[in-house]
């Protein structure tokens, strides 16, 4: 059993380490980090300065989109003088490399959810010329006269509807699911909507009223078809691409659908949409989060990079930026698999009908394979196990026996995302013009020829992540997989008159531990409960009830910022230094 458990040991490893896709992931997305991430959009403003919905607009308009599609031309590919405008012939390259696939989508998330705003501070606030009428010869602010008295000197006191004043009509609080706005927000659309509470009825809200009826409404825009040129920009989607977002940041969900427009190919159309999607009004103080979602393909690498940038609208009145770039193989598996069948290749490829990277995928697929085959192997065992043992229970009373049912639930669920995400790759499909070359049957000259695509879908959003989804919930569950498998070495140890007194320490250790445990998370809890109440609105590190445990937790590994807490409170630098002996 321990050398079957080494070889296993082995084809994981070699599944792990012998294709070289982490190593050209990373490369990719460090290219898109420094070209979209690290470049000034303003004097000292980058892309994590962003505060405000200009910024926003500025990042999109002056970095993103002139970098996204900053080439027509891919490493001197020859068009034929004869064939006219050659930008049609195939997408956007980013630094000649990574090709952008179809368009830039804009996704907003809104919410139907106010708040009211306390009566004091709905009124018309006084301005300078109303400053003589207070009779103190004072301004306001430092007459001590009271809001209710306001009438009584001359000023406008109206808290249920301002006409024409300065005071806080609305406030707008933080997303929830609830509140998720479902209906357009257009007048062409407006009317009666259970799921809506923000359409202009009256006259009262001249703010909303000014904006709404300056929009160009979109909202007859064909959703499919050769015309589709954009997806009605005013109505609700319930999925864009793949599954809902949770911010790191804010702590957010936010679900898969939304308001969506596809701004068209090209730098220069798409900003010129960008900015009568700015003069429309379409991000107002109801949209709550602004999704920029794009996808590129490196060739030389075979990868799909999809990045999607998320600009939240928090509350405060700030724009919290945060960026996703994923590279992910989605196809190499599908390229083996077709090189085996003959079904995959072409005249100039290398190896069979593969690009040369592929041998490593083909191989690394194969140990794969057998990697499963001795999973349901090791299946077979645990069945005949159970039942010597009489029963489930009386199986998973060994704690070795309870990790093999583990290992084999996740090695399982890892082939049926396996499955899913190569069966969803296989739809993945691009098409652009592009020329053929011909020689003249008569003359013997060489000409090209346009081809163009059985399709459209260069003129569309093009959508991974949904695949890509699966692609990373398959990642994740073989690392656990792998690291359960790594825990079963101590089973293996105990077996060694001299390795097993290690395991045997180990073991008894373990029984000692849940009272230590208890007594850690009791001080954790109290010295995060203090410190919570002290230094949440000023560090970071204590925002949250989960910030603070986590911060709590890294104290154990004395890792903690004393000097920070001593900075906003004494008190909490007592509490501090107590915490700091603990360990």
């Amino acid at each position: 059993q321990l050398i079957n458990y080494f070889i296993y040991l082995g084809f994981i490893g070699m599944i792990v380490f012998y294709n070289q896709d982490n190593d050209v992931a990373y490369k990719a997305t460090h290219t898109l980090d420094q070209q979209l991430l690290l470049v000034d959009l303003d004097t000292n403003v980058q892309f994590a300065d962003i505060m405000s919905v200009g910024n926003v607009y500025q990042w999109i308009d002056r970095v993103f989109l002139p970098t996204a599609y900053s080439n027509e031309f891919y490493n001197g590919k020859v068009f034929g003088l004869n064939q006219g405008d050659t930008a049609n012939y195939q997408g956007y390259f980013l630094n000649e490399v990574q090709m952008t696939l179809g368009k830039t989508r804009l996704r907003q998330v809104r919410s139907t959810d106010t708040c009211k705003v306390p009566s004091a501070f709905r009124y018309r606030g006084p301005t300078y010329e109303d400053s003589p009428n207070l009779g103190t010869g004072k301004t306001y602010g430092t007459s001590g006269t009271s809001v209710s008295n306001l009438a009584g000197l001359g000023l406008r006191y109206e808290p249920e509807e301002p006409e024409d004043g300065n005071g806080i009509e609305k406030c707008f609080p933080g997303y929830q699911d609830a509140f998720n706005d479902m209906c357009g927000h257009c007048p062409s659309v407006k009317g009666d909507c259970p799921l809506s509470q923000h359409y202009v009825t009256t006259q009262t809200d001249k703010s909303r009223l000014k904006s709404t009826f300056l929009l160009d409404c979109p909202i007859n825009e064909p959703e499919t078809g050769p015309n589709a040129t954009s997806v009605p920009t005013w109505r609700y989607k319930y999925w864009s691409d793949g599954p809902g977002w949770t911010s790191t940041a804010s702590g957010i969900s936010y679900p898969p659908g939304g308001y969506l427009e596809d701004l068209p190919l090209g730098a220069e159309p798409a900003q010129q949409r960008l900015q009568e999607l700015i003069d429309m009004k379409w991000i107002d103080e109801y949209t709550r989060a602004l999704f920029v979602d794009i996808t590129f393909y490196s060739a030389q690498v075979d990868i799909f990079v999809h990045a999607k940038f998320a600009f939240e609208f928090s509350t405060t009145g700030s724009v919290i930026p945060s960026a996703n770039i994923e590279a992910q193989n989605l196809i190499g598996e599908l390229r083996a698999v077709k090189w085996i069948t003959k079904l995959w290749g072409s005249p100039g490829d290398t190896v069979g009908g593969m690009p040369g990277n592929e041998l490593t995928r083909f191989i690394t697929f194969c140990f794969e394979i057998i990697l499963y085959l001795i999973v349901f192997q090791y299946l077979m065992n645990a069945s005949d196990e159970i039942v010597k043992a009489g029963s489930f229970r009386n199986f998973c009373l060994d704690i070795f026996n309870c990790m093999d049912v583990g290992n084999l639930a996740l090695f399982l669920m890892v082939i049926v995302y396996r499955f899913a995400f190569m069966l969803q790759a296989s739809t993945l499909d691009y098409q652009v013009y592009w020329n053929k070359q011909k020689e003249d049957a008569v003359y013997g000259y060489k000409y090209y020829e346009l081809q163009e695509p059985d399709d459209t879908g260069y003129d569309e959003y093009f959508r991974v992540g949904g695949c890509g989804s699966l692609y990373r919930a398959m990642k994740d569950l073989f690392a656990l997989g792998v690291l359960v498998n790594f825990g079963k070495v101590f089973k293996y140890l105990a077996a060694s008159e001299h390795l097993g007194q290690f395991t045997t320490t180990i073991m008894k250790a373990s029984q000692m531990l849940p009272p230590v445990i208890a007594v850690t998370l009791l001080l954790m809890t109290g010295f995060g409960f203090a410190f919570f109440i002290t230094l949440g609105p000023y560090m970071s590190e204590y925002k949250t009830f989960e910030d603070t445990m986590y911060t709590m937790m890294l104290v154990i590994f004395e890792d903690f910022d004393i000097w920070g807490v001593m900075a906003y409170s004494s008190f909490t630098f007592m509490l501090g230094g107590t915490a700091w002996s603990v360990p």
